[in-house]
């Protein structure tokens, strides 16, 4: 493991830069290898590489976590200063006029059937209410894609 900081861009022996290692320790649910990475950076590194959504469809490591399912690599996610809440759009703009498809993390894990994901989203502070460019919710999400559990845990809330 390595020690020092680096940059957020920096190639790693492997030729690949580092937030491509966090994205596939996300994929893949490696929580100790994205320990390793978080450890390697500065503050605001941490903080830049939580935000960067340069993957497609604005896919950040969290939501990229929710995805997959691994709850644990979520909650290190929002430990280290992932927003919950962060659905890739400008706050002002209007949904249905977004560039972004303003989906939140819990979007993502709604729409794929992570119910403990959900429900730890929303302890956390996520807003089942939150709409996505197309007006759907959580809830929404979840019931289009049979996600019966996830459907129940945004609409009690």
């Amino acid at each position: 493991m390595m020690t020092d900081n680096v940059a957020l861009d920096a190639n790693l022996p492997d030729g690949r830069p580092l937030y491509a290692h966090a994205m596939m320790a996300c994929a893949e649910g490696d929580l100790e290898r994205l320990r390793e990475i978080i450890a390697m950076l500065q503050p605001s590194d941490v903080a830049e590489l939580l935000a960067f959504a340069g993957w497609s469809d604005e896919i950040t490591l969290l939501k990229m976590a929710c995805g997959q399912g691994n709850l644990a690599v979520v909650k290190l996610l929002v430990a280290s200063g992932a927003n919950p809440n962060d659905h890739g759009g400008d706050e002002d703009e209007d949904p249905e006029e977004a560039d972004s498809t303003r989906k939140a993390p819990i979007h993502i894990a709604a729409q794929r059937g992570h119910a403990n994901i959900v429900r730890w989203l929303v302890e956390a502070g996520a807003d089942p209410r939150q709409l996505d460019r197309n007006g759907s919710t959580a809830t929404t999400l979840a019931a289009s894609w049979a996600a019966l559990t996830s459907c129940d845990i945004c609409s009690t809330r």
